[in-house]
């Protein structure tokens, strides 16, 4: 183990050992050594002993369980039993009045019969509890403790079959096994779930006369253009054609033909559905049916059309059903299916088919987790040959929308779960807001109502937080991957800044930092994130990949998670956690299994990770310790965005070292570990200084 002594930094420096971090010798568990009055605390005051009860009082407390984590919000139940020198149960209504040495009593009900309950608040510093009453003898049936949170290692930003791209549910949760992580937090697009099919593009029946539309989108997007694109090929000689003669119903259907083909084996072209946004993927677990009328022309020599669904990222590994009429191709893989669509000569034929159905049988091994990008149009054809097809009214409907398919997707995962996988639970991205994307965190936390939306992204925020949720706000510089050049990169720094700053970032309580390079560096990601901080916003820094394909997690630079601080991995602890900065964010692939257990405190005034000191004065005694660091990486110390110092980790395995600062005009300090040429490896979250508590969210305060 390395522990070292920084210089005194800002001030007097306070002596400390350096035990095994997070020793109860070394940081003070358990000892009130003081602690700093926010807004509705007020210092402890010593009780003077009332006179005893008549023929005396003896209480016994048992707790619903000894081990209860520091957590500042977990409630255990108490039950007292009273009773007098004889064992006799103390007279009805009389109140005991328990007081606990840490933590907070409440709710306690007179006796009856002897017995009473209350309830025990947890501290948010870890340490022994003692309990007492003015009048009695108090003795617990078991040792209570406060117990230091644990790391719940969780991935807060990832895409399965339910979004674009060719990633599973199944394959990320055998991912995060091999990993070591512990949760997986998916935040599949809203648009995927499809509550309002007023907003959806399920019927291209061509009768705007052109192989393109659109569609109402919502408030912020406005219009969303949809067309058929294009997608060529060596078959020059192909057409798709809008006209009146092809229709089925309706005034206007499409006509495929093949040409003039050109000499040398088979030529292929291909037209496919193209629309902006995400108004076209969805998901086999929605239970999928496809469905066209089709009209065959002429068809003579090997000529092949084919309307076809494109499997989970088709053209990049993925898979293809191909509903075809000519050949089938003898050339493909296991991961094509051909399926005659039984066309005729002269006579319109209407096709309809489960594809979920169809891609369940063909893939068993993934089940209900693929996805489809709707739908495109393709001919093949050899010398010699020609073809010509009507098709119209094509329709691609989905059995579960909304809430039913949230309800699908943790029920799918449930079973992924119970398989010996990480735990999963479900959010969701909001992204049909011009101003930014959005994570919402938190099961009871509805589908956006984008027709009934006229309050923007604040309203959404309102509405997460008033279902219990929690909000982020998503890569700050946009959904590009490329980095930008320094100069643009500053502009943007500066830019999203002032917008956060002036619209208070919508409420939003946890923010997308953790990114090595998403337009911007992660030093720009830190610059905005501290901006914001300086000026008395507090959102919670927290590690993103926002992965969409296989094969990208753990090996893209975009691979941080987020640990977070909690008595469990319970929703209602993560929520807890995250929402009063009780993490640290970084790349997993970098620590044995995946895992690293931090601390970063204020020892003597009982503060923690994301909690806020008020009225601190003078020197302050900080700790950062991890129960495992690379002997290559060094610890930075940051205050209010500088550089303070710097601390070589010097040998590989458990760190820790002491630092002061000076609590006068300071705003905030946090810890980064890089490592070789400041490569980024792990970020804590602050400790805050204010002079004033109003305003502040009380859990970001200790609590006593």
């Amino acid at each position: 183990m390395n522990c070292r002594m920084l210089p005194l930094l800002l001030g007097a420096g306070l002596a400390a050992g350096c035990g095994r971090p997070g020793s109860d010798e070394e940081v003070g568990v358990g000892r009130r050594v003081g602690s700093v009055a926010g807004p509705d605390t007020a210092p402890e005051e010593d009780i003077a002993p009332a006179p005893p009860l008549v023929g005396g009082c003896h209480v016994t407390v048992r707790a619903a369980r000894s081990g209860i984590p520091a957590d500042g919000h977990t409630a255990v139940p108490l039950s007292l039993v009273g009773t007098d020198d004889a064992g006799r149960p103390l007279p009805d209504g009389t109140v005991i009045g328990v007081v606990a040495s840490s933590g907070q009593v409440s709710g306690e009900t007179a006796l009856r019969g002897g017995l009473a309950v209350a309830e025990l608040r947890a501290s948010s510093w870890p340490g022994d509890i003692q309990l007492t009453a003015p009048r009695c003898q108090v003795g617990m049936a078991a040792p209570l403790r406060f117990e230091p949170l644990q790391a719940v290692s969780a991935q807060l930003h990832l895409h399965g079959s339910l979004s674009e791209g060719t990633g599973t549910m199944r394959e990320f949760n055998a991912d995060a096994a091999a990993a070591g992580l512990d949760l997986l937090w998916w935040t599949d697009h809203d648009f995927i779930f499809r509550e309002h099919p007023e907003l959806d593009l399920e019927t291209i029946d061509w009768e705007n006369g052109t192989a393109e539309g659109e569609l109402p989108g919502t408030m912020a997007t406005g219009s969303i253009p949809w067309s058929m694109v294009d997608r060529g090929g060596t078959l020059g000689g192909a057409s798709l054609s809008v006209l009146a003669e092809a229709a089925a119903e309706g005034s206007y259907g499409a006509r495929v033909e093949v040409g003039e083909v050109p000499a040398g084996g088979e030529h292929h072209r291909s037209w496919g559905l193209s629309v902006r946004q995400i108004w076209q993927q969805r998901p086999t677990l929605a239970g999928l049916q496809l469905s066209f009328r089709v009209r065959r022309n002429a068809m003579a020599g090997t000529a092949t059309f084919a309307v076809v669904a494109n499997l989970s990222g088709a053209g990049e590994g993925g898979r293809a059903i191909h509903f075809y009429d000519g050949l089938a191709d003898s050339s493909a893989g296991s991961d094509e299916l051909w399926v005659p669509m039984g066309a005729r000569t002269g006579e319109w034929v209407e096709v309809v088919v489960d594809v979920s159905a169809l891609a369940d049988a063909t893939w068993p091994e993934q089940e209900r987790d693929l996805s489809t990008s709707m739908f495109t149009l393709a001919l093949s054809a050899e010398e010699g040959a020609e073809g010509s097809w009507d098709i119209d009214s094509v329709e691609f409907r989905q059995a579960l929308r909304g809430q039913a398919l949230l309800d699908a997707q943790r029920g799918f995962l449930a079973e992924l779960e119970g398989a010996g996988g990480p735990a999963n639970l479900v959010g969701q991205e909001i992204t049909g807001l011009a101003e930014g994307h959005l994570n919402a965190f938190g099961s009871n936390v509805p589908l956006p109502d984008y027709p009934g939306l006229t309050g923007g992204l604040d309203e959404l925020v309102a509405v997460a937080h008033a279902h219990g949720g929690i909000v982020a706000f998503n890569h700050l510089f946009g959904v590009g991957c490329t980095l930008a050049d320094e100069a643009s990169r500053a502009e943007q720094v500066e830019t999203t800044l002032a917008e956060l700053l002036a619209t208070e970032a919508h409420g939003c309580d946890l923010l997308e930092v953790g990114y090595r390079e998403r337009v911007g560096q992660i030093s720009d990601f830190l610059q905005v994130w501290d901006g914001l901080a300086l000026e008395g916003q507090l959102l919670t820094g927290i590690g993103s990949s926002d992965i969409h394909g296989r094969g990208e997690w753990g090996e893209a630079p975009n691979n941080f998670i987020t640990w977070v601080a909690a008595g469990s991995d319970d929703e209602a602890d993560l929520l807890h956690g995250l929402r009063r900065g009780a993490a640290w964010f970084g790349d997993p692939t970098l620590f044995p299994d995946g895992e690293v257990q931090v601390s970063f405190e204020a020892p003597e005034l009982h503060a923690s990770t994301g909690q806020v000191l008020v009225g601190a004065a003078g020197p302050v005694h900080m700790r950062f310790a991890a129960d495992w660091l690379d002997a290559t990486w060094t610890v930075r110390v940051i205050a209010d965005g500088e550089l303070l110092a710097e601390v070589p980790v010097g040998e590989t395995g458990p760190f820790a070292t002491d630092f002061t600062v000076n609590a006068e005009g300071l705003r905030l300090v946090r810890v980064e570990v890089v490592g070789p040429e400041a490569y980024p490896v792990l970020y804590t979250n602050p400790i805050y200084f204010f002079e004033e508590g109003a305003g502040l969210d009380p859990d970001r305060l200790p609590v006593p």
